[in-house]
């Protein structure tokens, strides 16, 4: 394929079929009518089969499929069932949205022997707004593509201009996007949103793991200042004891020196009358 505008508009000279360039992000390419789409394809592509027409229809979410199934697993499995979709995108790790003109083949479809669920999206319709509008009818107009008969469409002007828009500058500002296209964005939309609450989850997780650790410490020291204080108390109280022991004893053993005194004072005064007695 060549690389530059030049060699492109070199290569589609004195092809009738060819409506001018078309430029991409990264690549550029010619406008063709569907019907010699092929013919000009062999030429610019000699050998190389053309790609598969992305078919228009309805949009479908298959889950849950294995984790890591890419665009050509999916493709490869839809070719074996004999259902003719397209590949859309990837919403997660196990779903997929695809779209095909026909329903599945099957109510029930599997992959790997594991069951799918596969729904029909709704489509997105944009609400128009009615009401009166005063003045004369306006003439209805339709909008057909037309055949290109100019074969020298690069030596008219822009080679990018598009000759099947016919209302390119009027309708340059106004970009409106299709029922697939706003279901993706909202969805993306709805994802980034639960992603923004798994965050603020996570961090609201980790603040209260903070606050139970220091909840924890802070009772721990309380236990350990608790259980000091009552060793203090114990220490304290048997101290207390044992020198209350210790002058209790000494107490009682002057009361008992003092009684024995007392008792051997009282058996020496009996024998002392006694023995005058016997002398008399």
């Amino acid at each position: 394929m060549p690389q530059t505008s030049q060699q492109l508009e070199a290569m589609c000279l004195g092809q009738s079929c060819i409506a001018g360039l078309i430029r991409g992000r990264k690549s550029q390419g010619i406008r063709v009518e569907a019907s010699h789409f092929q013919e000009i394809w062999d030429k610019f592509h000699p050998g190389v089969e053309p790609p598969k027409k992305t078919p228009q229809g309805d949009v479908y979410k298959i889950q849950p499929l294995p984790f890591g199934v890419d665009r050509a697993v999916l493709q490869e499995w839809a070719d074996s069932n004999s259902w003719e979709m397209h590949p859309i995108k990837p919403l997660g790790a196990k779903t997929w949205l695809v779209n095909s003109s026909v329903s599945p083949p099957k109510e029930v479809m599997f992959f790997n022997s594991s069951p799918l669920l596969i729904t029909k999206m709704p489509p997105k319709t944009a609400d128009i707004p009615t009401g009166l509008i005063a003045g004369p009818r306006s003439s209805s107009s339709t909008t057909s593509v037309p055949p290109v008969k100019n074969p020298a469409v690069f030596k008219s002007g822009d080679p990018f201009l598009d000759p099947w828009q016919p209302s390119v500058a009027s309708n340059a500002s106004k970009v409106e996007t299709g029922p697939t296209e706003k279901y993706l964005q909202q969805h993306d939309q709805q994802i980034k949103n639960l992603e923004q609450a798994v965050h603020d989850l996570q961090i609201l997780a980790k603040d209260n793991a903070k606050q139970q650790e220091e909840k924890f410490q802070k009772i721990e020291s309380q236990v350990q200042s608790q259980a000091s204080h009552t060793q203090a108390v114990l220490h304290s109280f048997e101290s207390s004891l044992a020198q209350a022991l210790s002058q209790q004893e000494v107490r009682i053993s002057s009361s008992m020196d003092e009684l024995k005194q007392l008792i051997l004072r009282n058996d020496k005064r009996p024998r002392a009358h006694q023995d005058d007695i016997e002398e008399d």
